[in-house]
């Protein structure tokens, strides 16, 4: 009876890891990445500039970092149809028909990894509204990493159109080396935005890493080794109950 309890125990212990491995949780700004907020593009020597390789209206378009040579460095995709202008900074236009109204945008790495980015670019406004009693627009960030963590970042815009950068990086270590890579990051108004969409986003820097996104490793979080940890023990301690009650030890 107490070897099929352990035998439960330990299959309890590897749903829980499996769980925690696979299942991407929201957490907030500094747990992953840190929201950048203060206006300013390019705050590190490892940034690069996106230049985007023109192509048709679509939802779907590409781009090179650092220098304009038709590299697919970073995918990105819409829901929405847009138009995709390479000339000097990157500029993503929408088509914003009444029924084609661009809201989001999602950008992965291809050719070259990234641990942040910042973004500026023009609201656009369906309901007519101007002034002051008019509601700010709040653009997400929803970060990817590759350990597959999930980052929110939230930021509030004015209602004047133009927004300055907004971005985010990866947190550092004691040494200050960023530690997390994004797998994908979109960018969109919330949900509870009315009356928004993007006339434009412009000005793309990436903050690049060595290596390509498929060297990338994907490294089990703490709580993933916790559970890891336990079944191996709880296995250890089966063998060693066999060995001393002179039986077989098999894992059914």
């Amino acid at each position: 009876m107490r070897i099929r309890s352990l035998k439960l125990l330990i299959a309890s212990f590897s749903l829980l890891a499996f769980a925690s491995s696979a299942n991407a949780t929201i957490f907030g700004d500094g747990v992953y990445f840190s929201a950048i907020n203060n206006g300013q593009q390019g705050l590190d020597s490892d940034d690069q500039k996106l230049f985007l390789n023109a192509g048709p209206v679509g939802t779907s378009f590409s781009g090179s970092l650092g220098s304009n040579n038709g590299h697919l460095d970073i995918l990105g995709t819409t829901v929405q149809d847009v138009q995709a202008v390479g000339n000097g900074f990157a500029i993503i236009s929408g088509v914003n028909t009444p029924a084609n109204f661009f809201t989001s945008v999602t950008f992965t790495p291809n050719l070259k990894s990234f641990d942040g980015m910042f973004i500026r670019g023009q609201l656009g406004r369906t309901d007519g509204c101007h002034g002051g009693n008019c509601a700010d627009a709040t653009i997400d960030f929803l970060i990817t990493d590759n350990n597959n963590n999930v980052t929110k970042l939230s930021f509030n815009e004015d209602t004047n159109g133009n927004f300055l950068p907004i971005g985010f990086e990866s947190v550092e270590d004691n040494l200050g080396k960023e530690l997390y890579s994004v797998k994908s990051v979109t960018v969109s108004l919330a949900a509870n935005t009315n009356g928004f969409f993007f006339d434009q986003l412009k000005q793309m820097d990436f903050s690049t890493i060595a290596g390509t996104p498929t060297q990338q490793g994907s490294v089990p979080e703490p709580s993933t080794w916790a559970m890891m940890v336990l079944g191996f023990a709880g296995v250890g301690f089966m063998a060693y109950r066999r060995k001393r009650q002179g039986g077989v030890f098999r894992i059914a």
